[in-house]
């Protein structure tokens, strides 16, 4: 059978964040990175030249308290989870405030959220929520109103211990980080569909987006993860082994980006011929 065997040359470094947190790459190759001490979000191009910031430490209109997790959207724009606000911040590609989704004090109790670590963007505009104060992940329609609240305390076999990062497959398959190395899957109606646990010979530290996969980040490996049973392990070149907060893909160009510096890598994708 075929054995695909990935292979990542090294481009560039790039950024000096005081602490890394999240990175997005938009349908252009621009990609956005928060830096989690500073308050900002830091918008580059695909060769890691700076082209303009948002943000800032603070609780007011456009600011950033702890800024995580970020989702590019090229209709909607940037959406950033603002840990320590307690809400979700949108700005537009050129990094102008749009608006504010904020529920922890709403009467609803199954729209409450608060620390989001990440947010997630799908097809049809809906906003995913990782809401580690609930340990769930709460949905909203692009107007901000509540779809499904999922993964819950109540959910049985999908029930969520402390959901970290949300990810997404081109088809809206919904893949959490969780607790005790594990990554549940779930569909785009917030149906749980299984998970892959005990699967990872090293501990994962993020997950993010890979078209019709997802990869999850090691320190020094990265997983490709099509099924529980196709896990295409890639090897990250020993001098540049550090604990990953996020990463993104553009086309062939792969984004990780640690608590200090971005790296970029070349993904080449080769076959051979094995038992």
């Amino acid at each position: 059978m075929e054995i695909p065997t990935i292979i990542l040359t090294f481009l560039l470094s790039f950024g000096n964040f005081q602490q890394g947190a999240g990175i997005a790459a938009d349908a252009t190759g621009n990609i956005y990175v928060s830096d989690a001490m500073t308050g900002k979000v830091i918008k580059l191009g695909s060769r890691g030249d700076s082209l303009g910031s948002a943000g800032g430490s603070g609780w007011s209109e456009a600011a950033l308290d702890i800024p995580r997790g970020i989702a590019a959207n090229f209709i909607s724009g940037i959406f950033v989870a603002d840990f320590n606000n307690h809400r979700i911040q949108q700005f537009q590609r050129d990094m102008s405030y749009v608006s504010t989704l904020f529920k922890r004090d709403s009467e609803n109790e199954k729209e409450r959220f608060g620390f989001p670590s990440d947010v997630a963007i799908q097809r049809n505009g809906d906003i995913l929520v990782c809401d580690t104060e609930n340990k769930r992940i709460v949905q909203f329609t692009s107007a901000g109103e509540h779809r499904r609240t999922f993964g819950e305390f109540d959910a049985g076999a999908g029930r969520l211990k402390n959901p970290r990062q949300i990810a997404l497959t081109n088809n809206d398959q919904i893949y959490v980080l969780d607790s005790d190395n594990t990554i549940a899957r779930f569909d785009n109606f917030g149906t749980y569909i299984g998970s892959f646990k005990d699967v990872f010979k090293t501990p994962v530290t993020a997950i993010f987006s890979a078209g019709e996969s997802i990869i999850a980040a090691s320190d020094s490996t990265l997983y490709l993860l099509k099924s529980p049973s196709e896990i295409t392990e890639i090897h990250i070149p020993q001098q540049f082994v550090q604990t990953w907060q996020d990463g993104a893909v553009f086309k062939n160009m792969l984004y990780l980006v640690g608590k200090r510096n971005g790296t970029i890598f070349l993904m080449e994708s080769i076959s051979a011929e094995g038992e």
